[in-house]
C-alpha cells in the first residue's frame, strides 16, 4: 500500500499538478498534501489532481493556510481498505498533521521524534542523492 505525504507548498503552478499526477499513477491508496495555499479545493480540483471522477478527498483546515493538509484518494481503493482497516486511516490523518505540527523541532525534540518514527516502523524514503525524496 502506498500513501504519499508531500508539502507542496502552494498547488498554482503547472509543475506541480504534474509531479502530483506522475506520483498518483504509481498506483496510490492515499496522497496527502500539505500547504496547498488553494482558496478553494472542490471536487474539479481533486479530480484533475487524481485523474479520476471517482475520487473523494477531505480537507484539514489550519490558521492562515499555512498548516492545512489535503488527503485525496480514490473512492474504491480506500473504501475497500477502510473496511479492514479504519483505524490506519484515522492514524494516517494524525500522524500526517503531527508530522507537520513538529516542523521547526529543536535538535532534542527532532532526536525525540526520529525515535518516535522508528518505534511506528514508519519508513523514511531516502534521497538516494537527491535533494529530495521525490521520484
Amino acid at each position: 500500500m502506498k500513501i504519499i505525504s508531500y508539502n507542496i507548498r502552494g498547488l498554482r503552478k503547472g509543475v506541480k499538478k504534474a509531479t502530483i499526477r506522475k506520483l498518483v499513477k504509481k498506483r496510490i491508496y492515499m496522497l496527502c498534501l500539505q500547504e496547498t495555499k488553494k482558496e478553494q479545493i472542490d471536487k474539479v480540483v481533486c479530480q484533475a489532481l487524481w485523474g479520476d471522477s471517482k475520487v473523494s478527498w477531505e480537507l484539514q483546515l489550519a490558521c492562515n493556510r499555512a498548516g492545512e493538509i489535503l488527503y485525496v484518494y480514490g473512492v474504491n481503493k480506500l473504501s475497500n481498505w477502510r473496511r479492514s482497516s479504519m483505524a490506519m486511516v484515522s492514524f494516517i490523518w494524525m500522524a500526517s498533521g503531527f508530522l507537520m505540527a513538529k516542523k521547526g523541532l529543536d535538535e532534542r525534540s527532532a532526536k525525540e521524534f526520529n525515535e518516535w518514527i522508528t518505534d511506528i516502523e514508519v519508513e523514511d524514503v531516502p534521497c538516494v542523492g537527491r535533494k529530495f525524496t521525490w521520484y
